[in-house]
């Protein structure tokens, strides 16, 4: 078996020499198997000509949205876009904090043993996911309307600084006592 390059006005070829191939064709179950003496294989379609590459919104780095090149085409089209994807990774990072600040508030205060810390643990989950899911939504609707940017941000620091306040003040988070007793029932 030996191969060599070939290249002509046509394209590039590996020409192959003694040898088998195996191709396999939709609705056929198994490969065919196809000897040959010389084989012409067309490498055109792994050539490196010149490709114009669009990055998607997401693909972009942080300094690509916070100064956008007015003239991008994605841009002009999109410009919600790059709002929304630039508040969401500028956000992003401060969800870890918020969320250990809630369940910090909801799990810290110290308990007696006849508290359940099943209403805690439902408290957290409840008000972890309520957060995400308004970050969720305001990444959405900020595509449309910039004002979901100042909600999401306010949602987040208002989550954390409720949460700092009722550690600070080693307040006991339940739910309300019509709640408690319903469940006691």
């Amino acid at each position: 078996e030996r191969g060599e390059i070939l290249k002509n006005e046509s394209g590039s070829y590996l020409l192959l020499e003694t040898g088998s191939i195996q191709r396999h064709e939709a609705k056929q179950r198994d490969p065919a198997i196809v000897e040959f003496d010389r084989y012409a294989f067309d490498l055109s379609q792994f050539g490196s000509g010149s490709q114009i590459i669009k990055y998607g919104v997401r693909e972009r780095y942080l300094w690509q949205l916070l100064w956008p090149d007015m003239d991008d085409p994605l841009y002009k089209e999109q410009p919600g876009q790059f709002r929304a994807e630039l508040h969401d990774r500028l956000l992003g990072p401060l969800y870890p904090f918020a969320f250990v600040l809630i369940a910090f508030a909801f799990m810290g205060a110290p308990r007696t043993t006849r508290q359940s810390a099943a209403w805690s643990i439902t408290g957290v989950i409840a008000a972890v996911s309520t957060l995400r899911l308004i970050g969720f939504a305001c990444t959405v609707f900020s595509v449309k309307s910039p004002i979901a940017v100042l909600v999401q941000y306010t949602c987040v620091f208002g989550a954390m600084g409720a949460s700092v306040y009722a550690i600070s003040r080693g307040l006991i988070l339940e739910p309300p006592a019509a709640l408690l007793k319903a469940a006691d029932n």
